[in-house]
């Protein structure tokens, strides 16, 4: 015997049958969509979700056993009116609060403020009410946590992150939420994932850059063994290449090749002091193939060239 308990809904939401559903229980047009909010907030839950998952549950539970041919034979539908839903239930406060605290929270992640982006969470996740919504369902879940990965990305494109970075963020958050083999582990994946996508926009941020000298700054960072060709990449900031290069001039205090050169030095002096990598292979992956250029580069922009720097980092 199988006992299904509710609360569920045993089919998707319908305009017309809603509208039906109203007059029938004396409520006005202003109600529907309060009772729309109400009813898309549970399960749907009919015969052939009943009959896949018993099935799915027989396979699992005794694999070894033939595939069995079962007939309903009968069947008992108890149904209680104890729902909430009331005409004194006509307001949406709860609907208002909920985007509030999303867009209090949104700006603190595209402002680069991590500690108030993750206070402004918890707060969205205490008003962000579904517990009618299969609150112990792992696909439900998935899907919420979709959402959040999907808001939160936006606010740090805004925030001035550059979108194939945002873009590198969001894929690693969402092969490791779909990956998820609980709702504890799903859940546990939301700060972390705000943190890091707010982390990017501050670090953007950090000398106080406009959106789009930013985006410019990670481009340039994300593409470090590129050639720059300043018109694609004024292109894709949708502005001209002059105003791009006097804009990037004005508030880095280098032109974009000479950021691009810096950058480049930084890294490999990095990679010098920390590892025995070949210079020739560290020359190559900062974007310089000739190995002799790469060293007189390195010596203008360091002041000794990359065996000295090497040298005295490495004693």
């Amino acid at each position: 015997m199988i006992v299904l308990v509710g609360p569920f809904v045993t089919e998707t939401w319908d305009d017309g049958i809603a509208k039906i559903r109203l007059i029938d229980t004396a409520l006005s047009a202003s109600h529907m969509l309060l009772y729309k909010r109400y009813f898309c907030s549970y399960n749907v839950v009919d015969s052939q979700v009943v009959s896949r998952n018993v099935s799915g549950a027989i396979t699992a539970l005794l694999p070894a056993e033939p595939p069995c041919i079962y007939q309903r034979l009968s069947g008992m539908r108890i149904e209680k009116d104890s729902s909430p839903y009331t005409r004194e239930r006509l307001d949406f406060g709860d609907a208002v609060r909920r985007y509030d605290y999303e867009n209090v929270f949104l700006s603190h992640v595209a402002s680069g403020r991590v500690e108030a982006a993750l206070e402004a969470l918890e707060q969205l996740e205490m008003v962000t009410a579904v517990p009618e919504l299969a609150a112990f369902d792992l696909r439900t879940a998935v899907a919420n946590q979709t959402i959040l990965r999907s808001i939160v990305r936006k606010a740090a494109e805004r925030g001035g992150v550059h979108p194939a970075e945002v873009d590198a963020i969001s894929l690693a958050w969402a092969q490791k939420m779909y990956n998820a083999r609980s709702l504890e582990e799903l859940y546990s994946c939301a700060a972390p994932m705000v943190r890091e996508f707010t982390s990017a926009v501050c670090a953007a941020r950090t000398k106080n850059y406009s959106p789009m000298v930013g985006r410019t700054a990670s481009w340039l960072r994300l593409h470090l063994s590129q050639e720059v060709d300043v018109k694609q990449l004024a292109a894709s900031m949708c502005c001209a290449p002059g105003y791009l290069g006097r804009r990037f001039k004005a508030e880095t205090g280098l032109t974009i090749t000479q950021y691009l050169t810096e950058e480049r030095c930084n890294a490999a002096a990095d990679l010098l002091s920390k590892t025995d990598l070949p210079i020739q292979n560290i020359s190559a992956y900062v974007g310089y193939l000739d190995n002799s250029y790469f060293a007189r580069v390195f010596k203008s922009c360091k002041g000794e060239t990359p065996t000295a720097y090497r040298n005295k980092y490495r004693k």
